[in-house]
């Protein structure tokens, strides 16, 4: 319940192949080879409250940090949540579709 989605897992696992996305140099170290990717972001809504992320961790989260390690030292890492979902409003959840919408577009 704290990793990602199962979809998105897998096409993780299916993409994310050495050779193409990382290498393993003569010595053992990991080196990405995702230079060209500027940007990771992940957006989620969390039906949990943040209290709870923070004691079970948040896997999700960690994947994709993960992910950004392959991209090099210029890739940034954003990370979009609307904590509690379950009991938000409708004004909350326009709200965050904002913070997206405006996030998304200064990737430009």
């Amino acid at each position: 319940w704290t990793g990602l989605p199962a979809v998105l897992m897998g096409w993780i696992d299916r993409t994310l192949l050495p050779g193409a996305a990382f290498s393993v140099r003569p010595n053992g170290r990991v080196r990405g080879e995702l230079h060209h990717i500027r940007s990771v972001v992940g957006v989620t809504p969390y039906g949990s409250p943040r209290s709870y992320r923070i004691v079970v961790g948040d896997g999700g989260k960690r994947m994709l940090r993960m992910v950004r390690g392959l991209c090099g030292l210029r890739c940034r890492f954003r990370w979009l949540a609307l904590d509690g979902m379950d009991g938000r409003s409708q004004a909350d959840r326009t709200a965050f579709l904002s913070e997206v919408e405006r996030a998304m577009a200064g990737l430009r």
